[in-house]
């Protein structure tokens, strides 16, 4: 039975209000560079739609989830201690007070973190799709279904 992966983008825009251009997105998987992720310049420019007076993120260059090509599954991803409460850079503004700062800044962390979790998320979801694919189980499913005949040499009838 083929398993649900959510859809990134839907999840991104109904969780955090934002609309994440696929083409920005990267992924790998089954490599040395196993990753789901998007440029820093990116992540900037799609909260920048959403808080107009951010200017910049003091976050790594990739933001995202990635694995140990060793196996293993999620060995490491973009770790909490690189991103902070205080990560978001807006424009000085002298109608904003120290407060509304701090609550914007908050604001944005908690996208941040949203947003990564979609990421961990979707990916081991396409991971595990990936095995299920891999699989005995469903290479038996899709032989039943389809009724595939085999002969005593195992080509198709």
């Amino acid at each position: 039975m083929k398993t649900k992966t959510i859809n990134i983008f839907d999840e991104i825009k109904e969780q955090i209000g934002l609309d994440l251009d696929t083409e920005k997105l990267e992924w790998e998987m089954m490599s040395r560079t196993n990753q789901m992720s998007l440029k820093s310049e990116d992540v900037v420019k799609l909260l920048s739609q959403k808080y107009p007076t951010l200017i910049d993120l003091d976050i790594p260059n990739k933001f995202g989830v990635y694995t140990n090509y060793l196996g293993g599954g999620m060995s490491s991803s973009l770790m909490r201690r690189e991103i902070n409460e205080d990560c978001a850079i807006f424009e000085e503004d002298e109608e904003t007070d120290e407060l509304e700062q701090t609550l914007l800044s908050k604001n944005v962390y908690e996208d941040l973190i949203k947003l990564q979790n979609l990421m961990y998320k979707a990916y081991n979801e396409l991971y595990e799709e990936y095995n299920y694919q891999m699989s005995d189980e469903c290479i038996k499913e899709d032989i039943e279904i389809n009724e595939y005949d085999f002969d005593e040499e195992g080509g198709w009838i």
